[in-house]
């Protein structure tokens, strides 16, 4: 039992290591964290991976780097589950999966490392004694507990656990905000018909999957790539079937193991919702369902392969590209970016492009629109995760401590998982050797992720 204020609280759970948000960051920490450590997972829904299986974020975006460990297993294990690739081998490509599939095969990885996940469970108080977590306070399928921990992985996305226990935030850039979405599932797509037709519309085809199993449908205002198919939406703003807000920006993936099932990374909600403001927030769920309802209207009657298409799932998440994000040891700079930086404690790696999303392209941002070439990247160092203030504490996730540009780059699903293997591993080595997390030698951490990087076999 624990006293809290006035109550007193059972201790539901004492283990080594709290993650705190069980999204795509999250599961590579406590699948990490396990090899050597018992950990909990604290999870708002009740499917794994956050805004992978939640907010329907697919497909992983392409990367050149190399990635950790976890990231190629669970592309494995998926590839195995769905029995179909999540797209080719080679470096430099998406990787297409569908979000059921996602969620299930990594709460398997979890359950076989013997990771204790709590399911529609959220963090509402932390206990703190001279700059250490001594306990979290939970609320889950409507009761009140508190769980304890050696070490507490941050892997909320906005930092939560970073500002209940006071280390310092920063959202947003001068009041400005990436843009909101709130994707859905189309079904009933017939895809040989919709290629077939954006083929007569000069729409160039993404060679990111390399493979005619997999189709990606975009339209952009005036972007070359998409040929004549953004005049269709067009016209439908001039007819008053659409709006200005609901064809900004529209791009639909294919999904392994869900034919004529369409992901789309739309509706783009305008920058007037800011996800820092609760009202807001709902507010713009509302919106997005009423966009929704009228870009699947649409395409059912004006775009061919969509004739007979329907809503098939609405995101339980919004897709927030940017919120909070911590102050750490050491704040992730735009030079760092463009400088292709590196660093003795860098223990991730990134070269996806600044992917800032807006109404208006801002002209004062650079220009970085393109993977890196010849394979080369930046390092996330081991001082963005943690903090000053809290010794037990990591972050790992779109949330560390970086630049709203650079943030931009970071946030990607492939950097995001090995942030959290690398975390994960710290909470291991912490315990280990007796130290704290922010006392870790971060450069003896990216040391032992050299293996991670270069000797990974597949587990049967």
């Amino acid at each position: 039992m624990m006293r809290y204020h006035d109550k007193v609280l059972p201790v539901l759970v004492t283990t080594d290591t709290v993650v705190v948000g069980g999204g795509t960051a999250g599961v590579a920490a406590a699948y990490a964290a396990a090899e050597r450590n018992r950990v909990l997972v604290i999870e708002k829904n009740t499917l794994l991976t956050g805004t992978q299986a939640n907010a329907l974020v697919t497909p992983m975006m392409p990367s050149h780097a190399k990635r950790l460990s976890f990231n190629r297993e669970l592309l494995h294990r998926l590839d195995r589950y769905v029995g179909t690739p999540t797209g080719p081998v080679g470096d430099g490509t998406a990787r297409w999966f569908n979000p059921e599939a996602i969620a299930r095969v990594t709460e398997m990885m979890l359950q076989e490392r013997g990771v204790e996940i709590l399911y529609d469970a959220r963090v509402i108080d932390a206990v703190v004694a001279d700059g250490v977590i001594t306990a979290l306070v939970v609320q889950a399928f409507n009761q009140t507990f508190a769980v304890t921990a050696q070490n507490y992985v941050d892997a909320s996305g906005d930092a939560w656990l970073a500002r209940l226990v006071g280390i310092p935030t920063v959202s947003g850039d001068d009041g400005k905000h990436s843009a909101l979405s709130l994707r859905m599932e189309v079904g009933g797509v017939d895809i040989p018909t919709l290629k077939a037709w954006c083929g007569t519309q000069q729409y160039v085809f993404s060679d990111l999957a390399g493979d005619d199993r997999y189709f990606e449908f975009v339209s952009v205002p005036e972007e070359a790539r998409t040929g004549d198919v953004w005049r269709v939406f067009q016209a439908g703003v001039a007819a008053g079937e659409l709006t200005v807000d609901d064809v900004r920006y529209i791009q639909g993936f294919t999904m392994p193991g869900k034919p004529g099932v369409m992901a789309f990374n739309n509706p783009q909600l305008p920058n007037r919702f800011a996800p820092d403001d609760p009202l807001q927030m709902a507010a713009a769920v509302a919106f997005a369902h009423g966009m929704q309802d009228r870009l699947v209207d649409f395409l059912r009657r004006r775009i061919p392969g969509f004739d007979h298409a329907f809503l098939a799932k609405r995101a339980t998440m919004l897709g927030i590209r940017e919120s909070y994000r911590i102050q750490g040891l050491y704040v992730m700079q735009d030079d760092d970016y463009g400088n292709r930086a590196k660093f003795a404690d860098g223990i991730a790696r990134g070269d996806w492009f600044v992917d800032i999303h807006t109404d208006v392209e801002d002209k004062t941002r650079p220009a970085y629109r393109s993977l890196y070439p010849n394979h080369e990247y930046y390092e996330v160092p081991y001082r963005a995760l943690v903090t000053r203030e809290i010794a037990n504490y990591i972050a790992a996730g779109r949330h560390i401590s970086a630049s709203f540009v650079m943030q931009s780059s970071i946030r990607i699903q492939t950097t995001a998982e090995d942030m959290g293997e690398a975390a994960g591993l710290a909470c291991c080595e912490a315990l280990a050797q007796g130290v704290a997390l922010n006392r870790l030698d971060g450069a003896a951490l990216k040391k032992k992720l050299a293996s991670r990087w270069a000797h990974y076999q597949p587990t049967d």
